[in-house]
């Protein structure tokens, strides 16, 4: 992995963080998205909810070794960090879409040079974070 690429790996990483807040913002399923777009179930925001402000419940609902990290590499619990509520400030656009019963949610910052993907899905009938990727423009993402 190139410096350049691990440097703003970094500074994405810092930016989303510092774009969480510490309070749980409540989700509904009207502010996750258009339901006329997206069908999302009525189980998955109050999931969602909790898996951001209570980091015990988040680690027992991700299926660790987690895909995504990078072609070859999966995410550890040992280096894990607790991903907090995600509020809309302005600076990333925030779409989920339903395929199969999967979940994928995608954040890009304004400029379209940053980017996160999640994707979740139920096993076992309770939803697990099943994927995690972050990423810039750098690396082939293109924005739509």
């Amino acid at each position: 992995m190139s410096y350049q690429f691990k440097f703003l790996l970094v500074f994405f990483t810092l930016l989303a963080l510092s774009s969480c807040k510490e309070k749980s913002n409540e989700v509904t399923n009207q502010e996750i998205l258009d339901p006329s777009v997206v069908e999302i179930p009525e189980d998955f925001p109050p999931f969602y909810n909790t898996f951001h402000i209570d980091p015990e419940y988040q680690l027992n609902h991700i299926v660790f070794p987690l895909a995504g990290k990078s072609e070859t590499e999966k995410w550890t619990l040992e280096e894990w960090e607790i991903h907090r509520p995600f509020t809309e400030n302005g600076e990333f656009k925030r779409d989920y879409e339903n395929f199969a019963g999967i979940i994928t949610e995608t954040i890009i910052d304004n400029n379209g040079m940053f980017y996160f993907i999640r994707r979740f899905s139920k096993i076992n009938e309770e939803w697990q974070l099943i994927y995690y990727h972050q990423g810039t423009n750098l690396d082939g993402f293109i924005k739509e």
